[in-house]
């Protein structure tokens, strides 16, 4: 990986392994660590397959207290990676969560719109929660 200090915009688009995606979340260890971009102001780790476990990492990520924008939209979030971001810790900085297009329930809508951020959580109203393997991310070829 670069260094690039100045770095205030990241945004990357994961994909899915059906169309050649093979990243871990280990593979974004360095940037979650906050140490590679000091200055990260936004960080877009979106159209994931991975979603879910990403949610459980960033957490926990030093990155949470010095951006202000998490995107983890047009993946495959569920209820699971929801309950995980629900867990996110008071941060000075963090204002933006944005998850529009994911698959988690109404009832974990309501729980993140109760946090202290602005919370994106849209979705086309045909998206079916219900269904884990008919999940998929966004933009897939």
């Amino acid at each position: 990986m670069s260094e690039l200090p100045k770095l205030e915009y990241l945004e990357l688009w994961l994909g899915t392994d059906e169309y050649g995606a093979n990243h871990t979340v280990a593979d974004l260890q360095p940037i979650l660590s906050g140490r590679l971009f000091p200055n990260l102001k936004y960080l877009g780790l979106r159209n994931s397959q991975l979603a879910d476990e990403i949610a459980a990492v960033v957490v926990n990520s030093p990155l949470i207290q010095h951006i202000e924008t998490l995107d983890l939209s047009l993946g495959t979030l569920s209820d699971e990676g929801a309950r995980a971001l629900l867990k996110l810790p008071a941060s000075p900085t963090l204002k933006r969560l944005n998850l529009h297009y994911n698959f988690f329930s109404a009832d974990l809508i309501r729980q993140l719109k109760a946090l202290p951020l602005t919370v994106d959580a849209s979705k086309p109203s045909d998206m079916d929660i219900d269904d884990e393997e008919s999940r998929f991310v966004a933009v897939g070829e």
